[in-house]
């Protein structure tokens, strides 16, 4: 006999004929798949930031989601520096001091970290502070692991 939910989805008892008949073939339901863990990405900007100015991008992810790696573009790098990487309220560096957004540009070696996860409803933000006199647009990523549950 199929799954009650089946019967009522399908109208198998007008498909098939009598509500107790067997279908051919005995279709169930079947349980949907865990996707696992998987690799996702997660963007800032691009916005303008004025000459000496910072400024904070955050993102709220729809996933669970443990932060592996920032991003900086290399053509954006060398103007910025990174106050701050936080997860929730976590800040994601070891000291309050700033590093140069270069160290996570994508063509950088050994930049990939392990931070904290972001749970349901906690932002991701980065602070960055434009380095030059003039405005320069400001974006980046950072690519996580995703879990769905």
């Amino acid at each position: 006999m199929p799954h009650p939910r089946l019967r009522h989805l399908m109208g198998l008892q007008d498909i098939v004929g009598a509500a107790g008949s067997e279908p051919i073939g005995n279709p169930h339901l079947a349980a949907m798949a865990d996707r696992g863990a998987r690799g996702l990405l997660l963007g800032f900007g691009p916005t303008s930031v004025a000459g000496a100015a910072s400024a904070t991008f955050s993102a709220q992810p729809t996933l669970h989601v443990r932060v592996s790696r920032a991003i900086v573009p290399s053509y954006a790098a060398p103007g910025f520096s990174v106050n701050d990487l936080r997860v929730g309220r976590a800040s994601q560096l070891l000291s309050p001091n700033a590093i140069p957004a270069t160290a996570i540009a994508e063509n950088a070696v050994d930049a990939g970290i392990r931070a904290d996860t972001a749970n349901l409803g906690q932002l991701i933000s980065l602070a960055v502070t434009n380095k030059n006199v003039g405005a320069l647009t400001f974006e980046a990523m950072v690519i996580g692991v995703a879990y769905d549950g």
